[in-house]
């Protein structure tokens, strides 16, 4: 700042007078002012702060730009994860539905794609399960169709007076009693061995005899037919 011989400031802003360094201007050997110096950073704390003002820019940017990076690899992992988890979700409750035909599709080589395979395995299992237990069905209804159909054949021979009902009749009617009792036994056996609770006792048995005795007891009904 200038100032003039009674320090009053030409130029220059008078509330940094008490902050300068005057130093006095002659003419001739006669004061005519001052030159004030206001104190500020050297150089080279000038260039240090511009270097720590571009740093911290610098630093803001770089952050703003690792905020957005991780907000798209999270974006990104978040559907590679989120994806297989709501396909797992989807599968499950289709087969907790009955749909065993329900199939995962993930195609990955990570833990997420053994465990798309396990639930594939899971489907498989419980379709071919599902069908043997139709096919067990139709089996169960066809071997109680055969000897209810005799017993039926046997009762309406009686009835109409084809057959007398003598001590013969009723020993037949008997016996196909006892073959449907013993094929409903073995019904029985064959659905508490899913619960591991079938005990096994094997004897020999004339094989021929019970052909003969099935051939005996059928060929009326299928004369008949």
């Amino acid at each position: 700042m200038l100032l003039d011989e009674n320090r009053k400031p030409i130029q220059g802003r008078s509330d940094q007078i008490e902050h300068s360094k005057l130093s006095p201007l002659y003419l001739q050997n006669k004061l005519i002012g001052y030159l004030a110096l206001i104190r500020g950073p050297s150089i080279s704390e000038a260039g240090h702060l511009r270097f720590i003002a571009q740093q911290q820019s610098g630093l803001i940017w770089i952050g703003l730009g690792i905020i957005l990076l991780s907000a798209l690899i999270s974006i990104y992992l978040s559907k590679r994860l989120v994806n297989p988890v709501r396909a797992f979700r989807t599968a499950t409750h289709e087969l907790a539905s009955g749909n065993y035909e329900s199939r995962v599709t993930v195609d990955r080589s990570d833990e997420l794609g053994e465990l798309a395979d396990d639930i594939n395995q899971l489907a498989g299992s419980l379709q071919a399960n599902e069908q043997s237990r139709r096919q067990w069905v139709a089996d169960i209804a066809h071997e109680l169709r055969t000897p209810l159909s005799v017993m039926r054949s046997e009762l309406e021979a009686l009835q109409s007076g084809i057959h007398k009902l003598d001590l013969q009749a009723i020993d037949s009617l008997h016996e196909d009693a006892l073959r449907l009792g013993r094929l409903i036994d073995d019904l029985y056996d064959l659905s508490i061995t899913d619960l591991g609770a079938l005990s096994y006792r094997k004897n020999k048995v004339a094989v021929n005899d019970i052909l003969q005795d099935a051939i005996d007891d059928n060929k009326d009904a299928y004369i008949k037919a």
